[in-house]
């Protein structure tokens, strides 16, 4: 397939001064692309989920014992650093 000469002009345009020519260009706007159809999914499917009750009760079952295990890893790092997590240190 051939690229337009007008495409291939605004591409060079594009690029100069930049490190990774055109290959990079069209690599980065694919992928930019790519990640936009993955959150638009994911909106998607958190919009379903959303509406059904039970679902929203499972994530939130799933997001509490998540937060769980990040407080346990945190207080398991200032342990191993020497510290006391159960010293209020914010007040």
């Amino acid at each position: 397939m051939q690229i337009p000469k007008e495409i291939q002009r605004k591409l060079e345009q594009a690029t100069r001064g930049g490190r990774n020519g055109r290959t990079g260009l069209v690599r980065e706007t694919l992928s930019s692309e790519k990640k936009e159809r993955l959150i638009q999914e994911m909106k998607k499917a958190a919009c379903i989920l959303n509406s059904d009750p039970e679902e929203v009760r499972e994530g939130r079952e799933l997001a509490e014992m998540g937060l769980q295990e990040w407080v346990e890893a945190i207080e398991a790092e200032e342990r191993a650093a020497g510290g006391d997590p159960d010293e209020i240190w914010w007040e």
